[in-house]
């Protein structure tokens, strides 16, 4: 639609310009330009898509939508969340993070053009090689799909917004984080 803003925000040419329609930026910049600066002392790994080989989870070498930074430690607990895009190639990225909640580090990440459903079956595979990690998927949008995806799969750990569920409660009202408005000013204030 010709909103440079907009444009500069989802296809920015640096950190700094992907926050410049919210009018102030929620992370402090400085900071995060003397993290960027930072090595980063990781064990890396790139790689296109988790999968299941005989129940062990492998990285698929083709490819650069995921990235692991450290590899699992049998002794800590992770977390996964996601965002669920379209899978369009004019649409968002989808994203998922591996976060470590021993050492509160993001262990792993990632960022690509994949449908919903893909990303549920990503983010599944991710928290079996992360310790049977708990999965945080967002649910609003597509991110219905990426839920119903890691419920087919008969995937666990998954967060539940809903307590006490009654009889005859869908689905869509339990599973998965719903980010709404006063989620979202919770949420950067808790950051």
């Amino acid at each position: 639609s010709y909103d440079l803003d907009k444009f500069d925000q989802e296809f920015p040419l640096s950190w700094q310009l992907s926050f410049i329609t919210s009018g102030r930026p929620v992370l402090n910049q400085r900071i995060i330009a003397k993290w960027m600066e930072a090595e980063w002392d990781m064990d890396g790994q790139v790689g296109g898509g988790l999968r299941d080989l005989n129940g062990h989870i492998v990285l698929d070498d083709f490819g650069g939508s995921w990235e692991i930074y450290r590899q699992p430690d049998p002794s800590h607990e992770y977390i996964v969340a996601t965002d669920s895009a379209s899978g369009m190639e004019h649409g968002d990225y989808a994203a998922a993070r591996v976060f470590d909640r021993n050492t509160r580090e993001i262990v792993a990440e990632h960022y690509g053009k994949i449908p919903p459903e893909m990303l549920g079956e990503q983010a599944v595979y991710a928290a079996k090689m992360y310790n049977d990690a708990y999965i945080i998927p967002e649910i609003n949008n597509h991110g219905v799909l990426t839920v119903k995806t890691m419920l087919d799969m008969g995937y666990e750990h998954i967060h539940a917004r809903v307590r006490d569920v009654k009889p005859g409660t869908a689905w869509t009202a339990v599973w998965g984080h719903l980010t709404t408005t006063t989620s979202k000013k919770s949420m950067v204030a808790t950051l």
